[in-house]
């Protein structure tokens, strides 16, 4: 017999004191949260697919993302794109932030290839915005540029990273542009 049902049934026989009404109430919560306690079986190791998080995700983890967002986060969306990206996206309770981190597939023609892709990437935002609103930060990582717009009433803010043989976006709402480049630091250190 599993154990929840026969301290239920061991507490029904004295039920009319209290400190055994307490203790029914608590054991049938615990049974409640705690399923494999109430059905006496063991726990179920996680299924295959519980590992096919894309990688962006394991770029960043919630906490670190919420001392900058300065409010609890949740994953909103993830997806893999075998030929483009890993995403993940992030929400604030209050909907207002949001974190977004593409991590792009590797290009068959290794590091070379892959950092010729960034840097066409980096001189079409340039072109994209004015003088002073895409600039290095190169501290961040072998080569990191960040998107500080001068109008921006959206708060969006955008880091590109490159390390190693990768390349990476971040983008955020609602977090300015320090707390974008401090969340890009964390994916540049695990890319």
């Amino acid at each position: 017999m599993p154990l929840c049902q026969s301290i239920v049934l061991a507490i029904r026989a004295k039920w009319s004191q209290p400190e055994v009404m307490w203790t029914a109430l608590l054991t049938i919560s615990a049974c409640f949260c705690f399923p494999t306690l109430a059905s006496g079986s063991s726990p179920v190791p996680p299924s295959p697919a519980a590992n096919l998080e894309p990688a962006a995700c394991k770029l960043v983890i919630a906490r670190e993302i919420e001392a900058y967002a300065g409010e609890p986060v949740f994953v909103e969306d993830n997806q893999s794109q075998p030929d483009y990206a890993d995403t993940c996206s992030w929400k604030g309770l209050n909907h207002d932030i949001s974190i977004k981190v593409m991590l792009f597939k590797p290009s068959d023609g290794g590091r070379d290839k892959e950092r010729a892709i960034f840097d066409q990437m980096i001189e079409k935002e340039k072109e994209l915005h004015e003088p002073g609103e895409f600039v290095a930060v190169p501290e961040l990582a072998e080569d990191a540029w960040a998107l500080d717009l001068s109008e921006n009433p959206t708060q969006f803010y955008a880091v590109y990273v490159f390390s190693g043989e990768r390349n990476a976006a971040i983008t955020t709402t609602n977090i300015g542009l320090e707390g974008t480049v401090a969340i890009a630091r964390h994916v540049a250190s695990r890319m």
